[in-house]
C-alpha cells in the first residue's frame, strides 16, 4: 500500500491538509488546547499549519517553568506569526499577540484586558470579605452580576476582534446585553471552573476534565444558575458533561455524555452545601430539588431530565427513560439539552 493510500482527506477538520490518521489525531488534540489558551480554535484551524505551529509555541511558552524557556518559546511564536499573513488572519494574530503579552506579566499577572481610564482594578490583596460583599451589593443594585466583572470567570464580555475581555460601564452599554456566555457557536467548551457565586463544580477526576459541553449546555447552566442564585439560594453543583475529545469515558454510556448535551447536576441538600446526596437520604431537600427541576425547564433549553425520585414532576425515571430499571440516577439529575438552543440576550 502506498503512502498516499495511508492518508485520508480531511472532512470538516483541516480540509486543506492531506494527513495520516495518527497526525490528524495529534493535530486535533493540540487544537483542543486552543480555548484554554484564549484562542479561537476555528481561526487556528483556518490558518493551517502556521496556525498550529503558533498554537504549539504559545502552549509551550505557557507551560515553561522558567522565564528563559518562556522567552525562547515566545521568540518561536513571533517567528511563526510572521507566516500567518496578518491580512488573511488578523483576528488570530491579534489573539496571539495579546496572549504573548499576557504571558510576560509580572507578579502573577496572566491576563490582558480592555479597560477604560477611571475604572478601578481590585488586586486580590484588597479582596477582603467585607469589600466583596459591598461590591456584590453595589453590583446587585446596578443589575450586574459580580461574576461578570471577575477576570477569567467565563462570564466576561469578549471583544470579538481581539478575543480579550472588556468591562463596559452599565450606563453606556448594559452588561447583561453584551455578556458572552460561550466563546464560540460550535464544538465543545469547558464549563467555567471558578464561579462560586453562580454554581459549584465536582467530578472524578476534577479540574473540569469531563466538563466540556456545547454552547447550548453552557447556556442552560448559565441561565439556570443565574435564576437560581438570584432567588437567594446557594449555588447548585454541576458534575460531568463530556470530555474535550467527545469520546467515551468511564461511568457514562449515553451519547449525550459524548456530544456535550448531557449535564449531571446534584439534587439539593437541606444544608445547601452542594454535596453528595440522593432522594432517599435524610439530608435530601425534595422541595428545593423540585424547584431546581422547574428552573432548568424554564430556561427553554432542556429536552428531558432523568431522575428517579417518584415524587418529583418533570423528570423521567431510569426504567422508562433509559430502557432499564436501575439506580444510576438516584443521586443526580441527568439533564438532556437541545443542542440548537441558545440563551437569549436580555437587557
Amino acid at each position: 500500500m502506498t503512502q498516499a493510500k495511508n492518508r485520508t482527506r480531511a472532512r470538516g477538520e483541516f480540509p486543506r491538509l492531506n494527513l495520516s490518521a495518527e497526525t490528524r489525531a495529534k493535530f486535533n488534540d493540540l487544537l483542543g488546547e486552543a480555548p484554554k489558551l484564549g484562542l479561537d480554535p476555528e481561526r487556528v484551524e483556518a490558518a493551517g499549519l502556521p496556525g498550529l505551529r503558533a498554537l504549539l509555541a504559545l502552549k509551550q511558552a505557557a507551560e515553561s517553568g522558567t522565564a528563559k524557556k518562556r522567552d525562547a518559546h515566545l521568540g518561536q511564536l513571533q517567528s511563526t506569526m510572521r507566516l500567518l499573513q496578518y491580512r488573511k488572519h488578523p483576528e488570530l494574530v491579534q489573539q496571539l499577540q495579546a496572549r504573548a503579552m499576557a504571558l510576560q506579566g509580572r507578579g502573577g499577572d496572566t491576563e490582558v484586558a480592555h479597560v477604560t481610564v477611571g475604572e478601578i482594578v481590585l488586586p486580590r490583596a484588597l479582596q477582603t470579605r467585607a469589600v466583596i460583599e459591598a461590591l456584590g451589593r453595589a453590583a446587585g443594585e446596578a443589575g450586574i452580576p459580580l461574576s461578570h466583572l471577575r477576570v477569567g470567570s467565563g462570564r466576561n464580555s469578549i471583544n470579538p476582534r481581539t478575543g480579550l475581555p472588556e468591562f463596559a460601564d452599565s450606563s453606556e452599554e448594559p452588561m447583561e446585553e453584551i455578556t458572552v456566555t460561550v466563546p464560540r457557536e460550535e464544538g465543545l467548551v469547558q464549563a467555567p471552573q471558578d464561579l462560586p457565586d453562580e454554581f459549584k463544580v465536582y467530578g472524578d477526576p476534577g479540574g473540569g476534565v469531563n466538563q466540556y459541553g456545547t454552547p447550548a449546555a453552557m447556556g442552560v447552566i448559565g441561565a439556570a444558575s443565574h435564576a437560581w442564585t438570584a432567588s437567594g439560594r446557594a449555588p447548585f453543583s454541576v458534575g460531568d458533561l463530556s470530555n474535550s475529545s467527545g469520546t467515551k469515558y468511564p461511568g457514562h454510556v449515553s451519547v449525550d455524555h459524548r456530544n456535550g448535551t448531557g449535564i449531571d447536576i446534584r439534587p439539593i441538600r437541606t444544608d445547601g452545601s452542594g454535596g453528595r446526596t440522593n432522594y432517599t437520604a435524610p439530608d435530601y431537600d425534595r422541595e428545593a430539588t423540585q424547584r431546581l427541576v422547574d428552573t432548568l425547564h424554564a430556561t427553554g433549553g432542556v429536552r428531558a431530565i432523568h431522575y428517579n425520585d417518584p415524587a418529583i414532576t418533570g423528570v423521567i425515571p431510569d426504567k422508562s427513560g433509559l430502557g432499564k430499571d436501575s439506580h444510576i440516577h438516584d443521586n443526580h439529575l441527568h439533564v438532556q439539552v437541545d443542542p440548537n438552543w441558545r440563551r437569549p440576550a436580555s437587557r
